[in-house]
């Protein structure tokens, strides 16, 4: 097995753990129609509809992505094709922690980028919404910042974690 075909194994494995997330996340769509009542006015109601709407469009996107062309995603995260050292070798470790650093860098990125896209929607329709009468209310920051490191760790972890792999396998 070469490390390209293991990457693509990855990545299809991790669609289908997001689609899962994705189906049993779906009543978040419907949230709004419970928690908000006629108190609140219906810019504000449509407006969390499409936050909640595009979050959830971009996870499906990701996870089409992740079905639909994980061999090609492979191919561009793996540069060499080369076959993994047997499991008995003293060989195999650093490698397979390698690849596992870039699934890694994929599960911050699946994590992270709906979570920027759904901070960046909120923050835009907060603004626009102050110009027209009182605000949407309050971003939540703390989690805008988490997933934009979520973003930078992951584009970290992809580009191979060089520290990482150091720390984890000191050279004598």
């Amino acid at each position: 097995m070469t490390k390209q075909d293991l990457m693509a194994a990855f990545l299809k494995i991790l669609g289908v753990v997001f689609a899962t997330l994705a189906v049993l996340n779906i009543g978040t769509l419907f949230m709004p129609l419970e928690f908000m009542g006629s108190t609140v006015r219906d810019n504000q109601f449509w407006g969390f509809i499409g936050m909640m709407g595009a979050f959830f469009i971009t996870i499906l996107a990701i996870v089409f992505v992740l079905f639909r062309w994980s061999d090609r995603i492979a191919g561009m995260l793996v540069r060499d094709n080369a076959p993994l050292p047997p499991l008995g070798t003293p060989d195999w470790q650093k490698p397979l922690f390698i690849l596992s650093l870039k699934v890694a860098g994929v599960v911050c990125l699946i994590s992270g980028v709906p979570g920027v896209i759904y901070h960046l929607i909120q923050v835009i329709y907060a603004s626009w919404s102050s110009l027209f009468g009182p605000g949407y209310g309050n971003i939540s920051w703390s989690y805008f910042l988490r997933d934009i490191a979520l973003v930078v760790l992951g584009a970290y972890l992809l580009r191979g974690g060089k520290h990482v792999v150091r720390f984890g396998f000191r050279e004598p």
